[in-house]
């Protein structure tokens, strides 16, 4: 239980962090659902050119006048199919680059609040510390607490 406050304090402070590239999270997240969407729905089309070359194959058996394979039908089909699977891949796409830019500015902001609260470090903390142990010191609040209260 400890730790779920722990995560849910951590997830707080985060979300200040991601708040300012909630539109771009957004927007992925709807290429994300059309992708998914896309792609569920490209067996259901695809089951229809078997679907069709079925009916005009027992057409066919049958000796009924007129059977033949419907190409202009299979084509049509095959075309829609077609633009699913480029617009499934578009979605995908467009959702990486905004997801990948929104988490690399989010760490660019999270990297800079690291490096503003080091520059507030009075200079004799790095008197006993070294520079690399400061930033492991700012992620975690207790040890803040510390390591401040040693350096007076």
């Amino acid at each position: 239980m400890h730790k779920a406050a722990g995560t849910k304090k951590a997830a707080g402070r985060l979300f200040v962090f991601l708040k300012p590239h909630a539109a771009t999270l957004a927007l992925a997240v709807v290429f994300v659902v059309a992708a998914t969407v896309l792609n569920a729905l490209a067996p259901r089309t695809e089951g229809l050119i078997i679907t069709q070359l079925t009916s005009d194959a027992l057409a066919m058996a049958r000796g009924e006048a007129g059977a033949g394979v419907h190409f202009s039908y299979i084509l049509r089909v095959m075309a829609i199919l077609g633009g699913m699977y480029l617009t499934n891949m578009a979605c995908t796409c467009a959702a990486n680059f905004l997801l990948t830019n929104a988490i690399q500015n989010t760490m660019r902001d999270l990297r800079a609040a690291v490096e503003e609260k080091i520059r507030r470090l009075p200079v004799r903390y790095f008197d006993s510390n070294t520079y690399g142990d400061a930033s492991p010191t700012m992620w975690t609040p207790s040890r803040t607490r510390c390591s401040r209260a040693s350096a007076r």
